[in-house]
């Protein structure tokens, strides 16, 4: 029996004499299990950063319609040439003639002190001849087009279109784009 206990001192004599005169390494290993369970910690944020933004993706994904109806109303550039199909096609659904059309492409200041303004603007001119129904529809195409359109001014006179009495009428529109 006393063979078993000073067995077992020494044994915990050894261990202690391993552990006091070899502190630094198990402190050392210590503060790595610390930075493991740091790392480890680091590694799971940034796991659900990944899943996150991998959702966000498929909602992109998931809406990529409708962003793509969103840049119709304020495409990325001026658009002109769409602008004027656009501005035709309207013009003869609502049975306008169409004699003139003019663009202008303002950039837009800003004051000192004032964020910028993250869009541009196009000044359309149009110089149209039809009835006052057939004007009134136009504007209803206009008020319901996909693109951002608003009316800046209307001017109006009476004409002789052939026989029958109409107006010429002078639109002024203003139309965005995204810088």
């Amino acid at each position: 029996m006393t063979k078993n206990i000073i067995i077992i001192i020494l044994i915990l004599g050894f261990i202690a004499a391993v552990v006091f005169l070899d502190i630094p390494t198990v402190q050392k290993v210590l503060d790595l299990r610390k930075s493991v369970k740091d790392e480890q910690k680091l590694l799971n944020e940034k796991k659900d950063f990944i899943d996150r933004i991998e959702k966000l993706i498929g909602t992109y994904q998931d809406n990529k319609e409708t962003l793509k109806n969103i840049d119709s109303i304020m495409p990325d550039d001026s658009g002109i040439p769409d602008l004027i199909v656009q501005l035709e096609a309207v013009a003869a659904g609502s049975g306008v003639l169409l004699s003139d059309l003019n663009f202008t492409i303002i950039k837009e200041k800003t004051e000192e002190g004032q964020a910028p303004k993250d869009y541009n603007t196009v000044s359309v001119n149009m110089k149209m001849t039809g009835d006052y129904l057939s004007f009134n529809k136009f504007l209803k195409s206009v008020e319901e087009n996909m693109r951002l359109l608003d009316i800046e001014s209307i001017n109006f006179a009476p004409k002789l279109i052939g026989t029958v009495s109409g107006f010429e009428f002078e639109v002024v529109l203003k139309t965005y784009y995204q810088k």
